[in-house]
């Protein structure tokens, strides 16, 4: 009797924690990853949230995503500067957002959808 107690124990402590488990969902890249694991990748989807790792993982993705945004718009811009944001205000905002544009959908790509 004392064995099937302690079995019902760690079974509601498991499901409390699995129910208190919230998403972080405070980033893009986050946010995307997690929409494209619970509707593609439900196998993965499963083990991580089963074993308590899937805010871990989307923290993780989130932060690597920004890192590799900021590496591949760097790289951009090397080999297509911008205007003179002094001179040409309007022109160098439209350039920046091109760049962040391209580099969002490779972050995504390499990240996100794979």
């Amino acid at each position: 009797m004392e064995s099937e107690n302690h079995l019902d124990e760690e079974y509601q402590e498991r499901n409390f924690k699995l129910l208190t488990q919230t998403r972080r969902g405070v980033g893009m890249y986050e946010e995307l990853r997690y929409n494209y694991l619970k509707e593609n990748k439900q196998e993965l989807f499963s083990e991580l949230f089963f074993q308590g790792k899937l805010n871990e993982h989307l923290a993780a993705v989130e932060q690597s995503a920004r890192n590799r945004l900021d590496q591949i718009i760097r790289c951009l811009l090397v080999k297509h500067p911008a205007p003179d944001k002094n001179a040409k205000p309007l022109s160098w905002a439209q350039h920046m957002n091109k760049m962040t544009a391209a580099a969002r959908e490779i972050v995504i790509q390499e990240l996100i959808y794979n």
